[in-house]
């Protein structure tokens, strides 16, 4: 039996078998379900939600002792979900047999032994550490801060089936969805226009924009109405990794001739009404180019002084309190550790002396090398990311007694910046916001010979996230790491700076309060 059949026989959504006519391109998105990673980039209101919802009641329903990871961006949009989306679909004969209790929030279970966790981790994979999973679903996944996927990912390490699905609203050009679906086989949900034989492909905005017609979608050519229960799907690029498919609003044809009317009509005020970008991104489900650079290159070249790296602490260096910052690497293909030495001048600028990015992927050898970098600068501090590094840190800590190794976690809320038992929790976006805001005002001055690492600076991206708040993110395929270094190396200098009672002179206010 097919995944699409099984679900038709089962499950229900508002009392009713789910509508595979109307949404006639989902039957083939549910039958995927069997292949090991699937990306869907769709429009509002294509039945994203109820897939994900019947797609882990299917898995677990299925496989017996099957654990599956629903991962949203804020906590907020799991727990509509979890009322809106996934208790409903639980509500049929055979998910009550085999449910154990009513669960909660963020856990079903079953007596086959399989289960459902459900989390949030726009920022950081905290919540998510110690789940064992075998297939992780993410929604709203250009939402989450990529380097929080690979993290999550972990929890696929012991399992047989390590399936991944991603599911989300495409944004700009450099968000992970776009860099997800660039892998993909990108199956588009084609149409042959019975007219003048020419076959529609909703591949991109400007394509389609040529398919809205008055009372419904419309051939790019001939402009003759073209009907998309008649559609297949395409695949764009056969050479692919994995399976992926493009959901617009625009091939969705409802059976109910009034309701089909009203989805049209609603398709042409928000054409109308909306600003393009937001009309590509949620009508259509097309990325559109990058948006807000918040570093550019003549920041980066502003802030660029008339000094080479240094190899040690040395007077002409004009840094009286040498501080380290640490971003340690996840997989050492597109994410990599990084020190970043540097301390405030008389002027109040901080200066960074030295950086490195290392290749390897030996973590024993990286901690003895940026102990020894420490030593030889003499570091008071050294910052370092807690998130993935919460053992290397302890490991810097016992190599390097002399400097005090503080553990800082990004996480995403409103205290900007708060101690916890043994590290600091920040927000992220307000971290790098600190560094952004000292390029612009140029209090960061970087060496001449900085090489490669500018190019982490010019891969940040500021975008909104779909609850309106600034987001800062990055092209999965642009590493950011020395970004990162450098923020942890800016928020000790600053403590420091606090602490000994220096306060660089621009510090008018106190950042950490």
């Amino acid at each position: 039996m097919r995944v699409s059949e099984f679900v038709e026989a089962v499950f229900q959504i508002k009392g009713k078998p789910p509508d595979f006519t109307s949404f006639r391109p989902h039957r083939e998105i549910y039958d995927s379900l069997v292949h090991r990673e699937i990306v869907l980039k769709c429009a509002r209101q294509v039945g994203k939600s109820i897939f994900e919802a019947l797609g882990l009641c299917v898995l677990t329903h299925t496989i017996p002792r099957f654990n599956a990871l629903h991962v949203s961006p804020l906590e907020i949009q799991m727990s509509r979900f979890v009322k809106d989306k996934l208790n409903p679909t639980l509500d049929n004969p055979l998910s009550k047999k085999l449910l154990i209790g009513r669960g909660n929030e963020y856990y079903k279970e079953f007596r086959n032994g399989s289960k459902i966790f459900l989390s949030y981790a726009q920022t950081n994979a905290d919540r998510v550490r110690g789940i064992s999973a075998d297939t992780v679903m993410y929604d709203e996944i250009q939402d989450i801060v990529w380097d929080v996927v690979p993290v999550v990912n972990e929890c696929l390490a012991e399992s047989s089936f390590m399936k991944k699905i991603y599911a989300g609203t495409p944004k700009t050009m450099d968000n992970p969805i776009e860099f997800l679906w660039s892998r993909s086989k990108q199956y588009e949900w084609a149409v042959k226009c019975e007219a003048c034989g020419y076959t529609n492909v909703p591949h991109d905005g400007d394509e389609m924009e040529k398919m809205i017609g008055r009372d419904g979608p419309v051939c790019a050519r001939c402009k003759k109405s073209i009907d998309p229960w008649q559609g297949r799907w395409l695949s764009v690029n056969p050479n692919g990794k994995y399976e992926g498919f493009h959901i617009p609003r625009i091939m969705i044809k409802s059976r109910d001739e009034r309701k089909r009317k009203l989805q049209w009509e609603d398709v042409l005020e928000k054409y109308e009404t909306y600003p393009k970008e937001q009309f590509y991104n949620e009508v259509l489900g097309v990325s559109v180019p990058v948006g807000g650079q918040p570093i550019s290159v003549a920041d980066v070249e502003a802030c660029t002084g008339d000094y080479y790296m240094f190899t040690e602490k040395r007077p002409e260096a004009g840094v009286r309190r040498v501080v380290l910052g640490v971003d340690w690497g996840i997989m050492a293909q597109n994410s990599f550790t990084v020190v970043c030495v540097g301390g405030f001048t008389e002027e109040g600028k901080f200066r960074v002396l030295f950086a490195k990015r290392f290749a390897s992927t030996d973590l024993l050898a990286q901690v003895d090398e940026i102990a020894e970098i420490g030593r030889r600068f003499g570091a008071v501090y050294v910052g370092a990311d807690f998130g993935v590094g919460a053992t290397n840190n302890a490991l810097l800590q016992e190599k390097l007694p002399q400097s005090r190794v503080l553990n800082f976690l990004y996480v995403n809320s409103k205290d900007v910046f708060k101690p916890g038992k043994g590290k600091y929790h920040v927000d992220r976006t307000w971290a790098i916001d600190q560094v952004v805001v000292a390029f612009r005002k140029r209090r960061i001055e970087l060496p001449r010979d900085l090489g490669p690492l500018k190019k982490d600076l010019l891969a940040l991206r500021e975008e909104q996230s779909r609850s309106g708040r600034k987001i800062y993110n990055h092209n999965p395929s642009e590493p950011d790491d020395f970004l990162h270094a450098l923020t942890f190396a800016y928020l000790t200098a600053l403590l420091d700076a606090k602490h000994a009672g220096l306060r660089p002179g621009f510090l008018k206010a106190d950042p950490f309060v």
